[in-house]
């Protein structure tokens, strides 16, 4: 038996508990986290003994989770190709305008320094 990391543990008890809600690549299941809700996509045939690749898909400033999987439209591939696509949305600045916190310079740029 391969030796497992704590990430791939947390994914697999994560999965565990999210294949009863999930049986379809095209159903959304919802992550709770401390951001809100993260859409997760998992192919209908997910086996929780089988590691999968997990690709997150981050949209652009000011966009948001839907409009950018309706973009690209990854879900598509999700059973074909076997993997796990995480589609989470940014933070929200005064004007409603999404964006990712990566370093205090980017991207919220009515926060006062």
């Amino acid at each position: 038996m391969p030796i497992m990391s704590p990430r791939h543990v947390a994914v697999g008890v994560l999965l565990t508990g999210l294949l009863a809600t999930s049986a379809s690549a095209y159903e959304i299941v919802q992550v709770p986290t401390d951001r809100g809700n993260v859409a997760l996509y998992l192919p209908s045939d997910v086996d929780s003994e089988t590691p999968l690749p997990l690709i997150v898909s981050l949209h652009g400033y000011t966009g948001n989770a839907n409009e950018h999987e309706n973009y690209f439209k990854l879900r598509n591939q999700v059973d074909e190709k076997q993997f796990l696509m995480c589609v989470p949305n940014g933070l929200t600045n005064p004007q409603g305008d999404r964006f990712w916190n990566a370093t205090d310079v980017c991207c919220d740029f009515s926060f006062q320094r």
